[in-house]
């Protein structure tokens, strides 16, 4: 476990809504946000900018809120076992980025089936369409029909998050000695391990 009252150790330690924190996370928000846009692009047939936007904020919104479940458990987390916040917050990124797409794919292809099943059109991903409407065009979106798809996936990404948090508590020291391996190099700069 850390010793927090040593003022050497204390110094070392990364932290995440400082000046500099904030910047990074700013940069990378901007990273990710330019690749989508750079994706649209690229992408071939290409999708409307209305549409476009509406599948963008959904991962954006969603994306958002993960951000700061993510914030909130590494810093919880790092309470908790007397460590680093950016030990968690890696643990809480790798975690979402492998276990968390995969929970993430499960439920939204289990929702997209009995959304199939049971002829409820809503509910299938990126269709913003009303069932009654025949002409398929940005002056037809139904925005209701975006606002309950955008729900539903922050549900399923928090509830993916959820149970990453699960895992990270019922295995939290060997994800405490994975974060402090994985970060160990860079314990004298606090600025480069965040």
């Amino acid at each position: 476990m850390g010793n927090t009252s040593n003022p050497s150790i204390a110094s070392n330690k990364c932290e995440l809504f400082g000046p500099f924190g904030f910047f990074v996370q700013f940069t990378l928000g901007v990273i990710s946000f330019g690749s989508l846009y750079l994706k649209r692009h690229l992408e071939y047939p290409k999708r409307s900018l209305r549409i476009w936007l509406l599948d963008v904020s959904k991962q954006g919104i969603s994306t958002f809120l993960l951000h700061f479940l993510n914030l909130f458990l590494a810093v919880t987390l790092s309470k908790e076992n007397d460590d680093d916040a950016c030990v968690w917050y890696l643990n809480n990124i790798l975690l979402d980025t492998t276990c968390g797409v995969l929970f993430q794919w499960i439920f939204v292809r289990c929702l997209e089936i009995l959304a199939r099943h049971l002829k409820i059109d809503i509910l299938i991903s990126g269709c913003y369409y009303s069932i009654d409407t025949t002409l398929f065009n940005d002056n037809t979106i139904d925005y209701g029909i975006w606002f309950s798809q955008m729900s539903i996936w922050c549900l399923i990404s928090s509830l993916a998050k959820f149970i990453n948090y699960i895992l990270l508590n019922v295995a939290s020291e060997f994800f405490r000695e994975f974060g402090n391996g994985v970060l160990k190099s860079m314990h004298e700069h606090p600025k480069f391990k965040l």
